[in-house]
């Protein structure tokens, strides 16, 4: 059990795609696609069968990155939690937990979270083991929000 986070590509949205869906599709606010509403159990196995490969990235997803295991995780919350003025949005938005899903940092955190990551790699702390696996964290969580800045999409956990 950890934490995941991902970026859905923006495919659908741009017109970008191999082949048009074979049944109504909706997008959600989370850049995630599916078939729309009241769609018969038929036409949720076709979109299935379609959104595998309708673009380049298998499953519509653009980018997904393994941030750490639950301990980790937990781990990284306590270190920040040292100094919680300097890291809201990694506290309350993003390590609050170690295995929390369906749940999505929208762009509206953004730059506060690029800030923060700023100062997490800029923090020197005692430990080097706590300073590398903090770096790779801020590595990891970087290309995410990178990703969801290219697709102007929310980050989902």
């Amino acid at each position: 059990m950890g934490l995941n986070a991902c970026v859905y590509c923006d495919c659908f949205q741009q017109g970008r795609l191999r082949v048009p869906a074979p049944v109504r599709v909706t997008a959600a606010s989370d850049g995630s696609v599916g078939p729309a509403v009241g769609s018969s159990v038929d036409e949720q196995k076709q979109f299935d069968d379609w959104r595998r490969s309708a673009c380049e990235h298998p499953g519509g997803v653009y980018l997904s990155r393994r941030l750490g295991n639950v301990d980790l995780i937990g781990g990284i919350r306590a270190t920040l939690a040292r100094t919680p003025d300097l890291y809201p949005v990694l506290l309350t938005r993003v390590v609050y937990s170690g295995s929390h899903s369906g749940d999505a940092l929208s762009r509206e955190f953004f730059d506060q979270l690029s800030t923060e990551l700023d100062d997490l790699v800029r923090a020197q702390t005692r430990d080097a083991r706590e300073s590398d696996w903090l770096l790779s964290f801020a590595a990891e969580i970087r290309r995410v929000l990178t990703a969801g800045r290219r697709m102007k999409q929310p980050i989902v956990f």
